[in-house]
């Protein structure tokens, strides 16, 4: 009896209401991080709007996967570790800052696939290797830093800047072998200006630029023969044997160039104290090639993207209540149209080789077009910290893709859908807070494989013979078992159920709101074919962080 009261005593104690002066114990990061629709866009001037004094967060995490349903260039067997601090800090009564830095150390095995990093798979092609036999282990450590300020210039106009930089080292350690190097700089300048006590406007203007250079190699002397292929888009294109010369030059370090310029505009409006409405139109042109314009060394390809995107965001802080509402809408289009060079090899009066370029030609064009809905309710807020938090979402992607390979022609067009829940309960005690998720989702997609097609082909709208091409003419390449690896990951029925559990409290002798937290989520697919491995991957994940 005596321990059964001591038992009630101490989860009294510990579920009892946290006390007025353990408020840094009620402090949340990411509460204050969406308090204002404003500072979740990437005008920099906004953070004048800032209402915190300052707020920091720094996470080290720990996450292992295993499992084989991935896309085709990722891995069954990931372990992964990570480290980032973020930060909000007003200087003075007219400036704020913004801090992030983060590193992140990714191991793989048993990977074949694409040799480009992938931290973004919208390339305009891919390398691809074309054998299942040369599994090996990659390795990948990605550095991220962000710096913005904002500056209140007179009653709220405000001017500010944001530099984004990654860079990321990429290696596979089996022939063969391939190391790549990534640079990502994103560079922006905003203004904000509060127009009137119910609407607020902006507008920032962004310099992108990002370079993924690929260094092919074997290790020794190696007979093997080892080939690529060179990807215009669902899985087709031509194959290219590794040597001294074409997209794997194994003599010179390729990369991947493209920079953009892109611009955007807000508009907030507040009919009403408590509800804010904030649209924002993203716009962006950009360019780039694969290999190293000089005239001695060749440019295999070039491409151009263009990128729009539209976002509502509302918020509603209904007056005399703890709670708060969130509902988002984001759509995104994004296209990439991409040719490869045409050249001849030619001597100059020194001996000197150089290359003449002509008309490029059509290798593919491909387009991704995205929608979000995400509703979230913060209930029975104490603090900056709710009780319960509720969040539902949808995702719809469809993406259309085209590769050329004259006379043929290879399309595809998938999509993709994906509603989740989340629900995170809060148990707020006098010396910590226990937080337990639980959270599931459904994906389906629909789409064929591909569709194949020759140029020839008009009699259905012109009624023209029809030409099929000779005996003699070459046929593109494809990579049969990574397509219908990705078109399964892509389109099959699949599930996802995820639980987590965390504690925060106080660190003793200091004014530190640390928090450990474990993750465990599943994903199983209902579907498989021939070439898939395995139909679920589990991950499990440990965070050790604290918010000051």
């Amino acid at each position: 009896m005596y321990r059964v009261l001591v038992f009630l005593y101490i989860l009294y104690f510990i579920c009892s209401p946290a006390r007025a002066q353990d408020s840094l114990l009620l402090h949340n990061y990411q509460y204050v991080k969406t308090s204002d629709v404003w500072l979740t866009t990437n005008n920099a001037a906004a953070l004048t709007r800032m209402a915190t004094p300052k707020i920091a967060e720094a996470n080290l995490s720990l996450a292992y996967g295993k499992g084989e349903l991935t896309d085709f260039y990722d891995s069954p067997k990931v372990l992964q570790v990570g480290a980032a601090v973020e930060s909000y800090y007003r200087l003075n009564s007219r400036t704020v800052v913004y801090g992030a830095i983060s590193y992140d150390n990714w191991t793989g095995r048993d990977m074949t696939g694409s040799a480009f990093i992938h931290l973004n798979d919208r390339y305009p092609f891919d390398l691809v290797e074309d054998s299942l036999t040369n599994e090996g282990r990659k390795h990948r450590d990605t550095y991220q830093l962000t710096g913005a300020f904002g500056i209140d210039l007179w009653r709220g106009y405000a001017i500010g800047a944001r530099v984004d930089y990654m860079a990321a080292n990429y290696a596979k350690y089996k022939d063969l072998r391939h190391k790549n190097k990534l640079m990502d700089l994103a560079v922006s300048v905003g203004l904000y200006a509060p127009v009137a006590p119910w609407m607020s406007a902006g507008a920032s203007y962004t310099y992108h630029r990002q370079s993924e250079s690929i260094d092919f190699n074997t290790y020794g002397k190696n007979e093997k023969v080892f080939k690529t292929l060179i990807d215009y888009g669902v899985m087709t294109g031509k194959v290219e044997q590794f040597g001294n010369e074409g997209f794997t030059d194994k003599s010179r370090e390729m990369p991947l160039f493209e920079d953009s310029h892109g611009g955007s505009f807000q508009l907030s409006l507040q009919p009403i104290e408590e509800l804010t409405a904030l649209a924002s139109f993203t716009f962006a042109d950009g360019n780039g090639y694969y290999g190293r314009r000089s005239p001695y060394t060749i440019t295999y390809t070039q491409h151009d993207r263009q990128q729009k995107a539209a976002t509502l965001a509302l918020l509603w802080q209904p007056a005399g209540q703890a709670a708060r509402y969130h509902l988002d809408l984001t759509y995104s289009n994004e296209k990439v149209a991409n040719r490869a060079e045409t050249y001849r090899e030619l001597t100059n009066e020194t001996s000197a080789n150089y290359y003449e370029y002509y008309d490029p030609a059509e290798m593919g064009n491909k387009q991704w077009d995205d929608l979000r809905i995400a509703a979230k309710a913060l209930l029975g807020i104490q603090g900056e910290t709710p009780t319960w938090q509720l969040t539902a979402s949808y995702q719809w992607t469809r993406r259309q893709q085209a590769a050329y390979y004259y006379p043929f022609y290879r399309t595809q067009k998938l999509t993709t859908g994906e509603a989740g829940i989340q629900v995170r309960y809060n148990l707020i005690g006098r010396s910590g807070i226990w937080s337990i998720d639980v959270e599931g989702g459904y994906q389906k997609g629909s789409g064929a494989p591909y569709e194949d097609g020759t140029f020839f082909d008009f009699q259905s709208k012109y009624g023209a013979a029809v030409v099929t091409p000779g005996e003699q003419q070459e046929h593109p390449a494809m990579m049969e078992a990574f397509l219908y690896r990705e078109y399964r990951y892509l389109t099959a029925s699949q599930y996802r159920l995820g639980a987590g559990l965390q504690y925060a409290f106080l660190f003793p002798g200091t004014r530190l709101k640390t928090h450990i937290r474990a993750n465990v989520a599943y994903r199983h697919a209902n579907e498989s074919n021939d070439y898939c491995l395995g139909n679920q991957h589990t991950q499990l994940a440990m965070t050790v962080g604290c918010t000051f």
